[in-house]
């Protein structure tokens, strides 16, 4: 059962490229601990602009081992720190959640839907 985990980070004014550069650094963190990782930002509708951290896990257990490795990574510790001291976005999550339908099955086909 596949499981998904989201994070939406809304940049604050002047600051949306910086909200970015750290999606990533938490991107990168979050995959060398085995999440399969992508981030986005929305360009329409009401979310335009918002970026979002999606990652996936293979099941739950697997999800919490990963999510307790991220959140004690020095990485992590730094990043949150640089949060602290300088905000970019105000960030929302995560949100889990569990795939019912066509989950491993057609990956590829989820993915280039993600993708368009």
């Amino acid at each position: 059962m596949t499981i998904v985990s989201r994070r939406i980070l809304v940049p604050l004014l002047g600051k949306s490229e910086l909200a970015l550069e750290r999606a990533k650094s938490m991107a990168e963190i979050m995959a060398s601990h085995g999440a399969l990782v992508r981030v986005f930002r929305s360009v329409m509708g009401k979310d335009a602009g918002n970026i979002e951290i999606l990652a996936r896990f293979p099941n739950f257990t697997e999800g919490s081992k990963v999510n307790v490795a991220i959140a004690t990574d020095p990485k992590t510790q730094k990043l949150w720190q640089e949060r602290e001291k300088n905000p970019a976005a105000e960030v929302q999550g995560p949100y889990v959640y569990r795939m019912v339908f066509r989950s491993e099955e057609h990956t590829s086909e989820l993915q280039s839907r993600l993708h368009l």
